[in-house]
Order: structure tokens, then C-alpha cells, then sequence
């Protein structure tokens, strides 16, 4: 059993309202603003660029949003993947996204099952 010690509410602070969202803010900034591809000024961040990027990257993925994000160069650049640099919608990008990432695990592979009494061994 895990043991807990009581904390007077003055000891803890305000921490409860805030939850210290970074990708939420980040995304939705970076899909407002209509670019194809941008790179966000973290300053005033107090976390590093690498969990920051995790971060999002397990967003988008999550709620099926669509950027990419990648890290280059020591800052964090996300893309569009519903849009062309020209600014011309791609219909389906959700589909073909999923495809190419299954495509990547493996997909589904069909592989026919062998009987176990049916193979020799040595």
C-alpha cells in the first residue's frame, strides 16, 4: 500500500490552475496564422526543444492534426500537410497519411498460417 502525508493547502501554492500546456498553444497559433511552413519563437519557454517537439509531434498524432513537426538545426519548424506551398488544399490528406504510416509498420500483411505438424525438422 503507498503511504501519503497530508500537505496543508498554503504549503502547495496555486499550482492547480495551471496545467503548463506547450503543444496545444503552439498548434493552434501555428494553424491559425494560414503559413505552410513556420518556425515558433520559444523564448519564454521554460522546457528544452526536444521535449517541446515531443510534445507536439505526440499531439498531432493524437488528434490527427496536420503538421508535421521536425527539428532542425536546433529549432522546431513545423509543416502543413493539408496544404501545398502554393496554398492549394490536398484532399484526402488524412488517408494518405494513415497509409504511408501503415505502410511503414507493416501494414497488413498476408501471411498464410502454416500447420505446425506439416513442417520437418532435423
Amino acid at each position: 500500500m503507498v503511504k501519503f502525508e497530508e500537505v496543508a493547502p498554503e504549503d502547495v501554492g496555486d499550482k492547480f490552475d495551471t496545467r503548463g500546456r506547450v503543444s496545444y498553444p503552439l498548434l493552434r497559433d501555428f494553424l491559425a496564422t494560414g503559413m505552410y511552413s513556420a518556425s515558433p519563437d520559444l523564448a519564454g519557454y521554460d522546457q528544452k526543444l526536444e521535449r517541446i517537439a515531443s510534445s507536439c509531434i505526440n499531439y498531432c498524432r493524437v488528434h490527427q492534426l496536420p503538421v508535421k513537426v521536425l527539428q532542425k538545426g536546433g529549432r522546431l519548424v513545423f509543416y502543413r500537410l493539408d496544404y501545398t506551398p502554393e496554398g492549394q488544399p490536398i484532399p484526402g490528406w488524412l488517408e494518405k497519411r494513415q497509409r504511408q504510416r501503415e505502410a511503414r509498420v507493416g501494414g497488413d500483411i498476408d501471411i498464410k498460417p502454416i500447420a505446425i505438424a506439416a513442417v520437418k525438422t532435423k
